[in-house]
């Protein structure tokens, strides 16, 4: 199947048009004159140079004998004999052979060197090389320039080796687990703007003589991809990791034990409206399959990086002359993964060059969960989908407070004012579908009345509970109660650890949500208790990765 076809100018219809210069006559023109060679085809002048006899055999074994002695104008770039292993390249199958070595060093079009020329060349196996200070690829030009009736001719001191891009290489690198996930989305596209347009057949519709049709894949060939990352693309420079199949294996079941839905495919929540908690909701959820989507492609967006990204160019490849100070790599997908040096230290072997940037296997993906996957939720408690219900104060707004201990910053904050002495002000907050079936610890941060030691900052006792669907089938609660604020910290911004929450199902790609619901507890004292109030200022909610927290307490 061919990947590109062009329109190609015949000599006479070059001759016919004589009259009419233009750059594009010279592009596809050689320099004739009145030697031999200029009279006669890339074939004739190919086989009949005795430095370029085996050579001449590889081209006839692909075929290609009869591609140089027909009207197609092209560029040859032909090594000669001596400089490469011409008995492995003609064991190679036919196919093969064509597409890493006879397209490698030939080219559309005229491409005449002069002096100081520099120019990028595209190849017939759609490769790009760089044709400079009498040099293809770095390979120095000994003879150029020899003109024939169908193209240019040069003669090189070695071969152009070839690099697969990116993309091609995942499927020759061992990983299975990794390739098979790549296969799955690929399609065939009709290009139609690459194609010969044929008559109208006698329904009307539009035929093609020749149509072009494109193998693409929906991960990588567009920057609308789900990788964000055009792997095929020959002018683009990333580095890819690719991990073995057991350290893809290894990553799949850390993962995926991240996304775990319930075996029955049914996940029930209890909505929120503006005025009430509602009947409980199931909401259908593939499980298996989602599961399983969301993790392949969790592990596949942290495997590529794009050169030309700051966060990247420490990377030991990136030759781009502007390093950033950072250790910090990030992805195509944008996961900021602070631990680079570490990730790129399970590198096995030699970092691999490609025609478009570098491969590194790697034996493990050591990349954070909280970076990727599993990461910290911070609830949005100031939009109005989250606090949708509230009794007892009054209506919830939003506030900006200045100065306090960060300064000039502006802090915003919700404000739980009961209606009266007597009021238990409550609220609910909707947990949004990033939690995971994970261990997380539960904060609210909570902002004092006055910044500072002052008798209006007093202590409040309140309730946290959480909503969710639980391992036996039904929505269960988990409560924390009686919970006070800490007095040391009642003229600083405190957040509060609720306590650990255990949630054993994803939510993740499904329309089902928990929900934490906050309630002063108290709203009598005693004579001994003046420092209690019934009001809070809630600046945010928080839910950390019990993993995480552990390692930011081992980190200090």
């Amino acid at each position: 199947m061919r990947r590109n076809k062009l329109i190609y100018c015949m000599m006479a219809a070059a001759t016919m048009f004589a009259a009419s210069c233009s750059d594009f006559d010279d592009y596809n023109e050689a320099y004739t004159g009145g030697n031999t060679e200029s009279q006669q085809t890339l074939w004739d002048n190919i086989s009949g140079n005795p430095e370029l006899t085996q050579f001449a055999e590889l081209l006839k074994k692909g075929g290609y004998d009869e591609v140089l002695k027909s009207s197609r104008f092209v560029t040859v770039w032909a090594p000669k004999d001596g400089t490469y292993d011409n008995t492995s390249l003609l064991a190679m199958d036919k196919e093969t052979l064509v597409e890493r070595f006879i397209k490698n060093h030939v080219a559309n079009y005229n491409y005449n060197i002069s002096t100081g020329d520099e120019r990028r060349v595209y190849t017939l196996n759609e490769k790009s090389i760089i044709m400079e200070n009498n040099t293809y690829g770095g390979l120095n030009i000994e003879k150029k320039n020899i003109p024939s009736v169908n193209g240019i001719l040069h003669i090189i001191d070695g071969y152009a080796e070839y690099h697969p891009n990116i993309y091609e290489y995942i499927f020759e690198s061992g990983s299975d687990s990794l390739a098979s996930y790549f296969k799955h989305f690929e399609y065939l596209y009709f290009d139609e703007s690459k194609s010969v347009i044929g008559p109208i057949d006698s329904l009307g519709q539009q035929t093609y003589s020749d149509s072009v049709i494109i193998k693409k894949n929906r991960l990588t060939d567009e920057r609308t991809g789900l990788l964000n990352a055009e792997l095929t693309n020959e002018d683009s420079v990333y580095t890819l990791l690719i991990p073995t199949d057991e350290a893809y294996k290894k990553s799949y079941d850390r993962i995926k034990s991240c996304y775990t839905y319930p075996s029955a495919g049914k996940i029930e929540y209890l909505p929120l409206t503006e005025d009430m908690v509602g009947q409980a909701l199931p909401v259908t959820v593939q499980s298996e399959y989602v599961s399983d989507s969301l993790t392949r492609l969790r592990i596949a967006g942290n495997l590529p990086f794009t050169h030309t990204n700051k966060y990247n160019s420490w990377m030991p490849e990136v030759d781009n002359g502007n390093v950033w100070q950072s250790d910090t790599l990030c992805s195509t997908r944008w996961n900021l993964l602070s631990n680079g040096p570490e990730i790129l230290s399970h590198t096995v072997g030699d970092v691999l060059k490609m025609s478009n940037g570098y491969v590194r296997i790697v034996d493990t993906l050591a990349v954070h969960p909280w970076e990727s996957w599993c990461p910290e939720i911070n609830v949005g408690i100031f939009s109005q989908d989250v606090r949708p219900l509230y009794s007892g104060c009054t209506p919830p707004t939003n506030f900006n407070v200045v100065g306090g201990t960060y300064g000039p910053d502006i802090q915003r904050y919700l404000l739980l004012d009961p209606v009266n002495d007597s009021s238990r002000p409550e609220m609910y907050f909707k947990l949004n579908n990033g939690v995971r079936s994970a261990a997380y610890n539960a904060y609210v941060v909570l902002l004092p009345e006055v910044y500072g030691e002052s008798e209006e900052n007093k202590i409040t006792q309140f309730d946290v509970n959480f909503s969710y669907f639980g391992e036996g089938g039904k929505i269960v609660e988990k409560k924390f109660a009686k919970l006070i604020t800490d007095s040391v910290n009642l003229g600083k911004v405190d957040t509060f650890h609720v306590g650990e929450i255990v949630f054993p199902y994803s939510y993740s790609a499904t329309e089902a949500y928990p929900y934490l619901h906050l309630r002063i507890n108290r709203n009598k004292y005693n004579s001994k208790e003046k420092n209690y109030t019934n009001r809070l200022k809630i600046a945010g909610i928080i839910l950390r990765p019990v993993e995480y927290d552990e390692y930011l307490k081992n980190e200090e």
